[in-house]
């Protein structure tokens, strides 16, 4: 019981920082009063990835299998890079749009 709801919860987070690093909308909902759209954006996605290695870390404290443990902490970790590069990298949040 206590591997599903932290999984679903890892999952379902991962899925909410994706949505808001690539939908304009979807962070206007959350946050109507704006100010910059960048902090905004990291926020929704910077916060629930480092909650996720605390989901990960939680995961490891309850003796899931090794290869579940790899995979999510290496899925987390990507996402993490990822959202780091993409609001820091040469990208840039502004450049394409």
């Amino acid at each position: 019981m206590k591997k599903g709801i932290l999984l679903i919860s890892f999952w379902g987070l991962i899925v909410f920082s994706v949505i808001a690093q690539i939908s304009d909308p979807f962070v206007y909902w959350l946050s109507p009063d704006a100010v910059s759209l960048i902090d905004e954006r990291m926020t929704y996605t910077f916060v629930p990835v480092m909650v996720n290695f605390f989901i990960v870390f939680l995961l490891w404290r309850i003796r899931v299998s090794k290869s579940l443990f790899t995979f999510s902490l290496f899925i987390n970790v990507i996402f993490s890079a990822f959202y780091f590069y993409y609001q820091f990298g040469d990208m840039g949040l502004g450049k394409f749009r």
